[in-house]
């Protein structure tokens, strides 16, 4: 017998320990499928799977060593290509290309930037932020 015994708001004496083992092999209610022990049960009320086997499932996916699961392995990184070897350039080949670019920048002009147009049309307006700006300017230009 167990020490599971409880007195109900009545008065009267529930052995649970005594209930729970008469009713252990009873479909649990519910949509898992199992009995009030813990076994996987069929449709019918057959045990499939026996709740101590599903412990022993569990605790062996537990406690597996490292090395047995699988853990995916990183890869190591490509070492690095080896530099390409220097090219080497035949002298006269040198000596043309110089030529070639001592021939062009003769060819380029330097050539200064235009300054500025003193008066600018569209500056020039009566009207519009414009002419607005170009007081202004012209105002401090004066006053310095």
């Amino acid at each position: 017998m167990t020490s599971k015994i409880y007195r109900t708001g009545q008065g009267k004496m529930i052995d649970m320990g005594a209930l729970i083992l008469q009713n252990e092999k009873v479909r649990a209610v519910g949509n898992m499928g199992v009995n009030a022990r813990g076994d996987l049960i069929d449709d019918s009320g057959t045990v499939i799977d026996p709740k101590g086997n599903q412990v022993q499932k569990q605790f062996e996916r537990q406690t597996k060593p490292v090395q047995a699961i699988n853990v995916p392995q990183f890869k190591q990184p490509a070492p690095a290509p080896a530099p390409a070897p220097a090219v080497e350039i035949d002298p006269n080949e040198l000596a043309a290309l110089k030529a070639l670019d001592a021939e062009f920048s003769e060819d380029i002009d330097v050539r200064v930037a235009p300054s500025p147009v003193a008066s600018d049309p569209i500056v020039d307006s009566t009207t519009g932020i414009a002419s607005a700006m170009k007081k202004a300017v012209k105002s401090k230009t004066d006053n310095l």
